[in-house]
C-alpha cells in the first residue's frame, strides 16, 4: 500500500489544484495593482511626472499579461514540480522595469508580481487539499 501511495503521489498531476492556484496568484496580482503596494505593503512611489491619465492602465497590456491566462505576454508553464507565471519582457518590454525599477529612466520599482500573505495561505491550503485528495483516493484504491 505504501508503494502504491508513493506512486499515486508521484503520478497525479494535480491539474485541478494547479488551476486553482494560478487563479489565486492572479487574484493576488490584481490586488497588488489595485492597491498599488509592494511586497512589504509600502505604497508605490508616486510618478515623477503628472499625467492626465494613468500610464499603467493606458493600454492594460501589462495588467492583462499579469492577470489573464492566455493574454498576450502572459507566461504560464506547468509541470509536475512547479508552476511558473510571469510577464514576457519580449512582448511587454517595460514589465521588468515596472516591477524592479529602472535606474537609467529614474523609474522607481512598483512591484506587482508577488503573492500576498493572505493569498499564500490559500495556496498552501489548496496544495495540502490536493495531496489529501490523492492520499484518500490512493488508500481507497489500494485497500480493496
Amino acid at each position: 500500500m505504501i508503494r502504491g501511495l508513493a506512486e499515486d503521489l508521484a503520478n497525479d498531476p494535480l491539474d485541478k489544484e494547479q488551476d486553482e492556484m494560478t487563479g489565486r496568484v492572479r487574484d493576488s496580482v490584481i490586488d497588488n495593482f489595485n492597491d498599488e503596494v509592494d511586497y512589504d505593503g509600502a505604497t508605490w512611489e508616486p510618478r515623477k511626472r503628472d499625467y492626465d491619465h494613468d500610464p499603467l492602465r493606458e493600454t492594460f497590456a501589462m495588467f492583462g499579461a499579469a492577470t489573464v491566462k492566455g493574454a498576450p505576454g502572459s507566461i504560464e508553464v506547468k509541470s509536475r514540480e512547479e508552476v511558473v507565471m510571469g510577464v514576457s519582457t519580449d512582448e511587454i518590454e517595460y514589465a521588468a522595469a515596472q516591477n524592479y525599477g529602472h535606474d537609467e529612466s529614474n523609474l522607481p520599482a512598483r512591484e506587482y508580481m508577488f503573492i500576498r500573505e493572505e493569498h499564500q495561505s490559500k495556496l498552501d491550503e489548496v496544495a495540502l487539499d490536493g495531496i489529501g485528495r490523492v492520499v484518500d483516493e490512493s488508500i481507497e484504491k489500494h485497500s480493496r
